[in-house]
């Protein structure tokens, strides 16, 4: 089996939802006999959204949309997954400020994201569930969490962006 590994295609509606040229985007590569497709990076959350072309599965209304993509790359016989995430110390996104488990300067950005309280650990812990959620409703045959590239979970992995000495602690 042929696996596409998660790349951004930058193809999202301004909602994240699967736009036209994404639906033709993977249709293409289903027809070129992938067995299953990893999407690139499908967000949990608005603060851990990193740029406006990236899917979203943070809330309800994104499910029917969803759906229909997926069905779309099933018709072609072909399995599809989203790749979950929240870009931490890493988002661009200019409406939050980036938010890490611990406030360590991202040299890229120049910005020292906000530490994340218990409390936030704990709605994102949610957020990434409901995100699951959302996937199963709409159809997905799986997830993949990202925890690379520096995005929030590779955070709490790292001892260099990870200082808590919580239960979240590196």
């Amino acid at each position: 089996m042929v696996l596409r590994s998660a790349t951004f295609t930058n193809t999202a509606s301004k909602e994240g939802i699967p736009s036209e040229k994404a639906v033709e985007l993977y249709a293409e590569l289903a027809r070129g006999g992938t067995g299953l497709i990893i999407t690139g990076i499908t967000s949990i959350d608005q603060v851990g959204r990193n740029v406006p072309g990236q899917f979203c599965l943070d809330n309800d209304s994104q499910i029917a949309g969803h759906k229909k993509f997926v069905q779309t790359i099933h018709d072609l016989d072909t399995k599809i997954a989203p790749q979950l995430s929240h870009a931490g110390r890493q988002s661009f996104n200019p409406k939050f400020h980036p938010v890490a488990p611990s406030p360590i300067l991202n040299a890229m950005s120049k910005k020292t994201p906000k530490e994340l309280t218990i409390e936030q650990i704990e709605e994102i812990i949610v957020s990434f569930t409901e995100a699951c959620r959302r996937a199963y409703e709409s159809g997905y045959d799986m997830v993949q969490l990202n925890a690379a590239h520096g995005w929030l979970l590779c955070n709490f992995l790292s001892p260099y962006t990870n200082k808590r000495i919580d239960d979240y602690g590196g």
